[in-house]
């Protein structure tokens, strides 16, 4: 029972080391992710507020602002990976 219970040790404790080393990065790129994204949006939205009403209708229409929050989180993905692959915590 004893070399059972060292072999599961054994199996589970890296990985469960991983989860949460993954867990934690993952949070601390959130947090700088949406302060950033956070930031471009209030820019854009200020830029947006100086342009003419009916400018603003048209390019909603077209779906720009759903196509500029596609493209934000799409950003944010590919540089949370990043980080992740280059410090090592993902490795595939």
């Amino acid at each position: 029972m004893g070399s059972l219970w060292s072999w599961l040790l054994a199996a589970v404790l890296p990985l469960a080391k991983k989860v949460l080393i993954g867990l934690g990065f993952g949070i601390v790129t959130y947090s700088g992710v949406s302060a950033l994204s956070t930031a471009v949006i209030n820019n854009v939205q200020f830029l947006i507020g100086e342009i003419p009403a009916e400018v603003a209708q048209f390019i909603a229409l077209f779906g720009v602002f759903d196509a500029a929050s596609i493209m934000l989180g799409a950003i944010a993905a590919r540089a949370s990976l990043a980080a992740v692959k280059k410090l090592g915590i993902l490795t595939a």
